[in-house]
């Protein structure tokens, strides 16, 4: 039984909850801070950095909404195309944005490649990039 036991919280570290992924811009939240994360399938980075957003950063931050697009889907080239995010060479790239009643789209501050928790809670903590 002792051997279970870790064997189980492995298992649900690794294939444990995710993010959710948008399907369309609109599934995004008004009116509110988001982290959203550019991500691609079977990326280690990637799954590092949603599963470090998902236990680290998101239980400190619960007023935020937290969400995922995939390369290659078609919400993720919309955003792209929106022209405030830029080209993302990176994977994962995660964004700190706004969306307005009208569905614009405020970039507040990006970070490209994979980032450790305490520089995410550190952006996410400065009042001057959070406020709106």
């Amino acid at each position: 039984m002792k051997f279970f036991l870790p064997l189980i919280l492995f298992t649900q570290f690794i294939f444990g909850s995710s993010l959710p992924v948008i399907s369309k811009i609109s599934d995004l939240p008004k009116e509110r801070n988001i982290l959203l994360v550019f991500s691609m399938d079977n990326c280690p980075y990637c799954i590092r950095q949603e599963k470090s957003i998902i236990n680290t950063i998101q239980p400190q931050f619960p007023q935020m909404g937290f969400y995922k697009t995939r390369r290659g889907t078609k919400v993720f080239e919309q955003l792209i195309h929106t022209g405030n995010f830029g080209e993302v060479e990176y994977y994962p790239t995660t964004f700190i944005l706004v969306v307005d009643e009208d569905e614009n789209i405020f970039v507040k501050y990006p970070f490209k490649g994979y980032q450790r928790s305490s520089s995410i809670i550190r952006i996410l903590q400065n009042k001057d990039i959070m406020e709106y």
